[in-house]
């Protein structure tokens, strides 16, 4: 069975004064249907790389969660005041680079997508709350690693603020999934790394095409 590390959500519980790494308990049900063994990361660890090979991990998953620090500062703080977490930001940073370096598969899922365009070079820019915030709306695929398995069209749930315009995405990153203007899904062109912006952990009755597409990814067999 594949291992797979998942990166975790920072919260702060202000009645005990406590940075806490937190993960939704539905991960472990959709890795089951998967095929996979999961592996939750740390954020607080002085290095990541050593913690995920010592683990011998098979490719790492970014989940939802936490806005990305777009100025990179190192305040502790934001937390409280943007729902940015910098050490988070540094743990999957430096976990990006080591799947780079091992061409090691990577799918980030929502603020995980933001941090892989980021990464390398993208934006982020503001989207309507009316559309995105606890919404459904219909993405159009555009490419065959998503559009053999979802069709030319899906309805697929949405959580953020924050988006990528498809103009201001990085050149090596493909756009595979879109709403009017904004990406929804991408790959890198000569790495396997996936994103997309809807939480396929958060369906009461997990989607098949989701099911699919992780296991395809991580080369795993999934359960029937």
């Amino acid at each position: 069975m594949k291992r797979i590390g998942i990166t975790q959500r920072v919260v702060y519980e202000e009645k005990v004064n406590e940075r806490r790494d937190v993960l939704d308990q539905s991960w472990y049900a959709f890795a089951s249907k998967i095929g996979i063994q999961l592996y939750p990361i740390p954020n607080a660890i002085s290095s990541p790389i050593d913690y995920t090979d010592h683990l011998q991990l098979d490719g790492v998953i970014f989940s939802g969660g936490n806005n990305v620090s777009e100025n990179k500062s190192d305040d502790l703080d934001l937390l409280m005041k943007e729902d940015v977490a910098i050490e988070r930001d540094k743990t999957e940073t430096e976990l990006l680079q080591w799947a780079v370096t091992n061409q090691k598969p990577v799918i980030g899922i929502c603020r995980g997508m933001q941090l892989i365009c980021t990464f390398f070079g993208g934006k982020l820019s503001d989207v309507e709350p009316g559309i995105h915030v606890a919404k459904e709306h219909e993405v159009s695929f555009l490419e065959q690693h998503f559009s053999n398995i979802f069709g030319d069209k899906r309805s697929c749930n949405s959580y953020h603020r924050k988006g990528i315009l498809i103009d201001d995405l990085p050149e090596e990153i493909v756009v595979a999934g879109r709403y009017k203007d904004e990406a929804e899904a991408v790959r890198h062109n000569s790495h396997p790394i996936f994103g997309m912006m809807w939480h396929p952990e958060r369906y009461t009755s997990f989607r098949e095409e989701d099911i699919f597409l992780f296991s395809k990814i991580f080369n795993a067999s999934q359960k029937t």
